[in-house]
C-alpha cells in the first residue's frame, strides 16, 4: 500500500464501481463524494465535521449502506442499529 498513490486507488475504484454499476445509473463524478484510504487492517467510523456519517449513507437506487461505519460510533450496537435503519429504507 505503501507504494501506490492516492490516485491509483481512486482509478481502480473508479473503474470498479463504474463497471459494476453501469453508466445509465451511475455517474462517479456526481455519485461518488469523496474516497478514504487506510491501511488499517479493517474498517472504523471516524467522527468528522458535520454530519458526515448520514452524507456517506444515502441510499443509491435500491442500495443503502448498513455498518458501523454509517455511524459515528464503530461497535456491534451501532452496527445492528444501522442494518436496522438500512432494511427501513429499503421498504
Amino acid at each position: 500500500m505503501l507504494g501506490r498513490d492516492f490516485s491509483d486507488y481512486e482509478n481502480d475504484i473508479r473503474t470498479h464501481l463504474s463497471g459494476l454499476l453501469g453508466a445509465k445509473q451511475f455517474d462517479f463524478d456526481r455519485d461518488v463524494a469523496s474516497i478514504t484510504v487506510n491501511r488499517w487492517a479493517h474498517g472504523y467510523a471516524v467522527a468528522g465535521p458535520g454530519d458526515s456519517a448520514a452524507i456517506g449513507r444515502q441510499p443509491f437506487g435500491r442500495i443503502t449502506i448498513a455498518n458501523s461505519d454509517s455511524a459515528p460510533a464503530a461497535d456491534a450496537i451501532e452496527a445492528m442499529m444501522m442494518g436496522h435503519r438500512a432494511v427501513g429504507e429499503l421498504r
